[in-house]
């Protein structure tokens, strides 16, 4: 079987896989500072929830957009499994060409991503992630990242809206029932969500106009049930990062 754990800033993202077959899931906050052996008791605690032997656990891949974590993640992940972690990052082989200037700088999520996308789409997409920032990743017809877009995500947006308010109050991400708030906390809500709607769309339309063909958006992370609904013709895949792991898993494990 292979772990796959997906660290990102808010929530870490882990996913059990038997052979393609996603068989559990768990969404977890992420918790800072972490050591090695809290992560190895984490492990642990999830495999034995899912009633998996570690000895059942014959790959392990890490994606981590939180630099002090990932070596905590691999410590923790080789002491309970015995393998060694595959860490994620753009000298993987992989099937998409990332044309970034400096491929070193895009988030291994969004490498996962798009290796997720490819696999099961093909180009010409746009990939959209909705966590703590709303990543777009632009994928052309052949198979190169050309390039993306980094938005503030939802829940970032809302904490720092009611953090620098002095009366504004932190409000429940979801989606109003009409966009004319009749107090406060509508108000809120229906400029979060429907302000951050405006903003994808926006995006998708520029993005299109410089690709210069009509892709496939496909959308996943913590928020894509608020916000991919509201959007149209958008493709939700709430597994692509897992998924995406997994493949580039089988690209670069060693025999």
């Amino acid at each position: 079987m292979l772990l796959a754990i997906e660290v990102g800033n808010t929530n870490t993202l882990v996913g059990l896989f038997d052979s393609s077959k996603v068989v559990r899931t768990w969404r977890l906050s992420t918790q800072r500072p972490m050591t090695g052996d809290e992560s190895m008791l984490l492990i642990s605690q999830l495999l034995s929830s899912a009633e998996v032997p570690a000895r059942s656990v014959n790959g392990v891949i890490l994606s981590c957009v939180v630099p002090e974590l990932t070596d905590t993640f691999v410590r923790g992940a080789r002491e309970i499994t015995h393998a060694e972690p595959v860490v994620v990052g753009s000298h993987l082989k992989m099937d998409v060409e990332l044309c970034y200037s400096v491929p070193e700088e895009m988030g291994a999520d969004r490498i996962a991503d798009v290796v997720g996308a490819w696999d099961r789409y093909h180009g010409p997409l746009i990939v959209i992630d909705f966590g703590t920032a709303t990543t777009f990743d632009v994928v052309s017809r052949d198979g190169r990242c050309v390039g993306g877009a980094i938005c503030p995500g939802i829940l970032s947006g809302a904490l720092d809206l009611a953090r620098r308010g002095a009366k504004l109050p932190q409000v429940e991400i979801k989606v109003p029932q009409r966009a004319l708030g009749r107090n406060t906390l509508e108000s809120m809500q229906s400029g979060i969500i429907y302000g951050a709607v405006g903003q994808v769309k926006e995006l998708i339309s520029r993005l299109t106009e410089e690709l210069g063909e009509k892709p496939k958006v496909v959308a996943t992370g913590g928020f894509v049930d608020v916000i991919a609904p509201e959007l149209g013709d958008v493709e939700i895949d709430r597994n692509l990062t897992l998924k995406g792991l997994r493949i580039l898993y089988e690209k670069n494990k060693k025999d």
